[in-house]
Protein backbone atom coordinates (compact mmCIF):
# COMPACT_ATOMS: atom_id res chain seq x y z
CA UNK A 1 0.00 0.00 0.00
CA UNK A 2 1.32 3.43 -0.89
CA UNK A 3 1.10 6.47 1.51
CA UNK A 4 -2.05 9.02 1.70
CA UNK A 5 -4.42 9.59 4.40
CA UNK A 6 -7.55 7.33 2.99
CA UNK A 7 -9.06 4.58 4.17
CA UNK A 8 -11.00 3.54 7.83
CA UNK A 9 -14.01 2.88 9.17
CA UNK A 10 -16.70 5.48 8.79
CA UNK A 11 -19.25 6.22 11.55
CA UNK A 12 -22.50 6.38 9.32
CA UNK A 13 -21.98 10.00 8.62
CA UNK A 14 -22.26 9.79 4.86
CA UNK A 15 -19.80 8.83 1.94
CA UNK A 16 -16.85 11.02 3.45
CA UNK A 17 -16.87 9.02 6.25
CA UNK A 18 -16.52 5.60 4.44
CA UNK A 19 -12.71 7.34 3.62
CA UNK A 20 -11.81 9.90 5.92
CA UNK A 21 -12.54 8.85 9.30
CA UNK A 22 -11.50 9.67 13.21
CA UNK A 23 -8.00 10.68 13.97
CA UNK A 24 -5.27 7.69 13.52
CA UNK A 25 -1.73 6.10 13.56
CA UNK A 26 -1.74 4.65 10.42
CA UNK A 27 1.61 2.71 9.03
CA UNK A 28 2.65 2.77 5.83
CA UNK A 29 4.37 0.19 3.35
CA UNK A 30 5.92 1.52 0.69
CA UNK A 31 7.75 -0.85 -2.33
CA UNK A 32 11.33 -0.37 -3.37
CA UNK A 33 11.58 1.77 -6.57
CA UNK A 34 8.08 3.03 -6.10
CA UNK A 35 6.89 6.89 -5.96
CA UNK A 36 4.07 8.49 -3.80
CA UNK A 37 3.23 11.87 -5.89
CA UNK A 38 3.06 14.97 -4.12
CA UNK A 39 0.10 16.05 -2.20
CA UNK A 40 -1.01 17.36 1.18
CA UNK A 41 -2.89 15.62 3.87
CA UNK A 42 -6.42 16.39 4.69
CA UNK A 43 -6.56 16.81 8.33
CA UNK A 44 -5.33 19.30 10.62
CA UNK A 45 -2.30 18.11 11.65
CA UNK A 46 0.04 14.95 10.70
CA UNK A 47 2.76 14.08 12.88
CA UNK A 48 5.22 11.88 11.06
CA UNK A 49 8.24 10.33 12.19
CA UNK A 50 11.62 9.53 10.21
CA UNK A 51 10.56 6.36 8.38
CA UNK A 52 12.85 2.99 8.54
CA UNK A 53 14.22 4.10 4.97
CA UNK A 54 14.47 8.26 4.02
CA UNK A 55 12.39 9.23 1.31
CA UNK A 56 10.51 11.84 1.99
CA UNK A 57 10.41 14.94 0.66
CA UNK A 58 8.57 18.75 1.43
CA UNK A 59 8.29 21.46 -0.92
CA UNK A 60 9.75 24.72 -0.19
CA UNK A 61 7.79 27.92 -1.28
CA UNK A 62 10.14 28.42 -4.10
CA UNK A 63 8.52 24.99 -5.67
CA UNK A 64 11.48 22.39 -5.08
CA UNK A 65 11.62 19.32 -3.11
CA UNK A 66 14.14 18.65 -0.48
CA UNK A 67 14.55 16.01 0.72
CA UNK A 68 13.72 15.56 4.95
CA UNK A 69 14.57 12.63 6.50
CA UNK A 70 18.18 12.34 5.64
CA UNK A 71 19.12 15.38 8.40
CA UNK A 72 16.55 13.55 10.82
CA UNK A 73 17.57 11.89 13.78
CA UNK A 74 15.89 8.66 14.88
CA UNK A 75 13.75 10.11 17.33
CA UNK A 76 12.88 12.78 15.56
CA UNK A 77 9.31 13.76 13.97
CA UNK A 78 7.66 16.67 11.30
CA UNK A 79 4.68 17.60 12.70
CA UNK A 80 3.29 19.57 9.58
CA UNK A 81 -0.32 21.30 8.70
CA UNK A 82 -2.68 19.21 6.74
CA UNK A 83 -5.34 21.13 4.22
CA UNK A 84 -8.79 20.84 6.89
CA UNK A 85 -6.42 23.51 9.36
CA UNK A 86 -5.55 25.61 6.69
CA UNK A 87 -9.45 25.69 5.77
CA UNK A 88 -10.30 25.74 9.39
CA UNK A 89 -8.15 29.20 9.65
CA UNK A 90 -9.32 30.74 6.55
CA UNK A 91 -12.98 30.84 7.91
CA UNK A 92 -11.80 33.20 10.66
CA UNK A 93 -12.47 36.21 10.45
CA UNK A 94 -10.26 38.31 8.46
CA UNK A 95 -8.19 40.91 10.50
CA UNK A 96 -7.51 38.43 13.21
CA UNK A 97 -5.59 35.92 10.78
CA UNK A 98 -1.95 37.01 10.17
CA UNK A 99 -0.73 37.58 6.82
CA UNK A 100 3.13 36.74 5.38
CA UNK A 101 4.90 37.20 2.09
CA UNK A 102 6.68 33.67 0.60
CA UNK A 103 8.90 33.68 -2.52
CA UNK A 104 7.67 31.73 -5.13
CA UNK A 105 8.79 30.45 -8.57
CA UNK A 106 5.94 33.94 -9.90
CA UNK A 107 7.62 35.98 -7.32
CA UNK A 108 6.91 37.11 -3.79
CA UNK A 109 2.85 35.73 -2.99
CA UNK A 110 1.26 37.22 0.07
CA UNK A 111 -0.67 34.26 2.19
CA UNK A 112 -2.74 34.81 5.26
CA UNK A 113 -3.32 31.99 7.77
CA UNK A 114 -1.63 29.02 7.57
CA UNK A 115 -0.62 26.42 4.24
CA UNK A 116 -0.60 23.01 4.15
CA UNK A 117 2.50 20.98 3.82
CA UNK A 118 2.86 19.74 -0.04
CA UNK A 119 5.16 16.58 -0.03
CA UNK A 120 5.60 13.24 -1.57
CA UNK A 121 7.87 10.22 -0.64
CA UNK A 122 10.61 9.61 -3.47
CA UNK A 123 11.43 5.98 -4.88
CA UNK A 124 13.78 3.89 -2.76
CA UNK A 125 16.65 1.54 -3.75
CA UNK A 126 15.81 -2.06 -3.08
CA UNK A 127 15.04 -1.82 0.24
CA UNK A 128 11.24 -1.26 1.79
CA UNK A 129 9.68 1.92 3.78
CA UNK A 130 7.87 1.81 6.61
CA UNK A 131 6.18 4.99 7.95
CA UNK A 132 4.02 5.52 10.60
CA UNK A 133 2.69 9.38 11.05
CA UNK A 134 -0.09 10.00 13.08
CA UNK A 135 -3.01 12.11 11.35
CA UNK A 136 -5.18 14.46 13.61
CA UNK A 137 -8.64 15.01 12.27
CA UNK A 138 -11.27 17.24 12.80
CA UNK A 139 -14.92 16.15 13.19
CA UNK A 140 -16.62 15.50 9.86
CA UNK A 141 -19.05 18.07 11.16
CA UNK A 142 -17.33 20.93 12.23
CA UNK A 143 -18.24 23.79 10.15
CA UNK A 144 -16.02 25.75 7.93
CA UNK A 145 -16.84 28.86 5.65
CA UNK A 146 -17.85 28.10 1.28
CA UNK A 147 -14.41 29.57 0.43
CA UNK A 148 -13.05 27.42 2.30
CA UNK A 149 -14.23 25.05 -0.53
CA UNK A 150 -11.43 24.15 -3.94
CA UNK A 151 -12.44 25.76 -6.44
CA UNK A 152 -15.00 24.19 -8.07
CA UNK A 153 -16.29 22.15 -6.36
CA UNK A 154 -20.18 21.72 -5.49
CA UNK A 155 -21.34 24.58 -3.44
CA UNK A 156 -17.71 26.03 -3.08
CA UNK A 157 -16.14 29.86 -3.55
CA UNK A 158 -18.39 31.36 -5.84
CA UNK A 159 -21.15 29.04 -6.03
CA UNK A 160 -25.06 29.67 -5.16
CA UNK A 161 -25.07 27.87 -2.17
CA UNK A 162 -24.47 30.32 0.76
CA UNK A 163 -23.78 29.20 4.69
CA UNK A 164 -20.93 26.72 5.84
CA UNK A 165 -20.21 23.35 4.65
CA UNK A 166 -18.59 21.03 7.11
CA UNK A 167 -14.96 19.37 7.42
CA UNK A 168 -16.34 16.14 5.72
CA UNK A 169 -17.87 17.88 2.71
CA UNK A 170 -14.41 19.85 2.06
CA UNK A 171 -12.54 16.39 2.51
CA UNK A 172 -14.92 14.97 0.05
CA UNK A 173 -14.26 17.59 -2.03
CA UNK A 174 -10.68 17.66 -2.13
CA UNK A 175 -10.47 13.60 -2.52
CA UNK A 176 -13.03 14.14 -5.97
CA UNK A 177 -10.19 16.53 -6.50
CA UNK A 178 -7.42 14.75 -6.31
CA UNK A 179 -9.26 11.71 -7.97
CA UNK A 180 -9.84 14.25 -11.07
CA UNK A 181 -5.95 14.92 -11.25
CA UNK A 182 -4.91 11.60 -10.78
CA UNK A 183 -7.57 10.48 -13.78
CA UNK A 184 -6.17 13.12 -15.91
CA UNK A 185 -2.18 12.31 -15.48
CA UNK A 186 -3.25 8.64 -16.45
CA UNK A 187 -4.69 10.10 -19.62
CA UNK A 188 -2.17 12.15 -20.75
CA UNK A 189 0.33 9.46 -20.05
CA UNK A 190 -1.63 6.93 -22.30
CA UNK A 191 -2.15 9.72 -24.70
CA UNK A 192 1.51 10.21 -24.71
CA UNK A 193 2.65 6.52 -24.81
CA UNK A 194 0.26 6.25 -27.88
CA UNK A 195 1.99 9.00 -29.48
CA UNK A 196 4.98 7.76 -29.63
Amino acid sequence: EGGGEGGGEGDGLGVCDRSYSASMLRVHRYSAGVDFPPHEDLGLVTVAPRATAAGLQVQLPCGRFEAIEESMAADEALLFAGSSLAALVRSIPYPTVPESTLPTPQGPTQVRGIRPLPHKVAAQGSGLRLSAPYFLRATPRLALGRASMPPGAAGGAGGAVCGAVSVGEFVEAKMAERSNAARAAVEAAAREAAAA
